[in-house]
């Protein structure tokens, strides 16, 4: 656990790197989970106030107050999407949904990390001008390693 420390809020971005969306705010004194630190973001878990539903993303750790391991090597692997497969901010359709879905034959990158069957990966959003690479969690049996025949 840690406290924000950042004021007024700090963001949160779906990726560890600048240039990725920002998919959040948290709040000067609020509680966040850390799960891993990536470079110079921790990947955090906080509840979404106006929801009460759980989000994931990465923060700054200047906007922190606390410590975690650092995750190992992040194993990547392409895979594809075998079946529309909507994106969410944590491990689980009980976490907030992205406002993205994946459509079949997309490829994504899987970045090695899998809970209750829902997989973390990389994509890129097509559906705004600048096409961001964004990060969240699919149902993993929506993903395959094998190109989707007949996908035009």
């Amino acid at each position: 656990m840690a406290t924000v420390t950042a004021n007024p809020y700090a963001t949160v971005q779906s990726g560890s790197m600048e240039g990725f969306t920002s998919i959040g705010k948290v709040f000067y004194g609020e509680t966040v989970t850390l799960l891993w630190s990536e470079g110079s973001y921790y990947y955090i878990e906080y509840t979404v106030d106006s929801t009460g539903k759980k989000k994931r993303g990465y923060i700054l750790m200047r906007a922190v107050n606390g410590s975690t391991s650092t995750v190992g090597n992040i194993t990547r692997g392409t895979r594809y999407v075998h079946k529309k497969a909507t994106v969410y901010f944590g491990p689980g359709s009980s976490y907030a949904p992205a406002d993205y879905t994946l459509d079949v034959g997309r490829t994504v990158t899987y970045l090695g990390y899998k809970v209750n069957n829902y997989a973390y990966v990389e994509y890129q959003n097509t559906s705004n001008s600048v096409g961001a690479y964004e990060r969240g969690y699919v149902y993993a049996n929506n993903l395959g390693t094998g190109k989707v025949k007949n996908y035009t």
